[in-house]
């Protein structure tokens, strides 16, 4: 047995085992047609005229909420309240709804991972204004607020 294993070894470290010299020769392949990607997809805007439509599926079950809305690029109206700041020192636009009473929504709104063409916008916007925008829904953070990425404020 002693001398099978020591053949083996030999045998490995000498090269004897045989290479397959089919893998020697290159081969010519046929390019393979790929389809153009896409650098990016074009994008789904869901049109909701109320945010408070979206506020309210929030309010009424987070899980519905997220399963209906997140990740999802959404055309609403919302009213301006004020401009914040994230925790990161990122610039919010924090805004409301109003429900079919005219009473503020339950949730605030808030866009953020705003580009600099839309922050300059942000600094002409006035109280209770009526604020159009396209965002990519993040849900509900902290209870309080919904939130949208990316938003663009579209002039009406």
């Amino acid at each position: 047995m002693k001398i099978i294993i020591l053949t083996l070894c030999l045998c490995l470290l000498s090269g004897c085992v045989a290479e397959d010299p089919a893998n020697d020769d290159p081969v010519d392949e046929e390019p393979v047609d790929e389809e153009p990607v896409d650098e990016e997809p074009e994008r789904v805007v869901i049109e909701i005229p109320n945010a408070n439509e979206i506020i309210e599926t929030f309010d009424n079950n987070e899980l519905d909420g997220n399963k209906k809305y997140f990740g999802k690029w959404i055309k609403t109206t919302a009213y301006f309240d004020e401009i914040d700041k994230s925790w990161l020192n990122d610039l919010w636009v924090v805004m409301y709804a109003r429900k079919d009473n005219g009473f503020k929504s339950s949730y605030g709104i808030v866009c953020e991972k705003l580009s600099k063409t839309e922050k300059t916008k942000v600094s002409e916007f006035d109280e209770d204004q009526p604020i159009t925008f396209i965002g990519k829904n993040d849900g509900l953070s902290g209870g309080a607020y919904v939130f949208f990425e990316e938003c663009e404020f579209i002039d009406d």
